[in-house]
């Protein structure tokens, strides 16, 4: 299973990305040093305001560490910006995207 936090401050409109390490056992920051590819760490997705963007942040958790088991989805941030995501993850393509609220693996 894929394990990835949202962290989501839409005061500051910043949002930081995680991804479940299971051989550390700790989370690590998708950051350029270690996927200087990811389009999560464009601008463009850590200075939006998440329910602008969800969808697109998705479609890029799915296309870029898809491993092709269900995905974990680990969020951070308002109660608001939490029912976004549970009503995204409801339809057919994302149905393998389970949504917990909190940090904790």
């Amino acid at each position: 299973m894929v394990k990835v936090k949202i962290s989501s401050n839409p005061y500051q409109k910043e949002i930081l990305f995680d991804k479940w390490n299971n051989q550390a056992g700790v989370w690590k920051s998708i950051s350029y040093q270690n996927n200087e590819n990811s389009k999560l760490i464009s601008d463009k997705m850590k200075r939006s305001f998440l329910p602008f963007t969800v969808k697109e942040i998705i479609d890029i958790i799915i296309e870029e560490y898809d491993d092709g088991s269900d995905i974990e989805l680990q969020f951070e941030g308002t109660d608001d910006e939490f029912q976004e995501l549970i009503y995204l993850v409801k339809e057919a393509p994302y149905s393998r995207i389970k949504v917990l609220k909190g940090g904790d693996p």
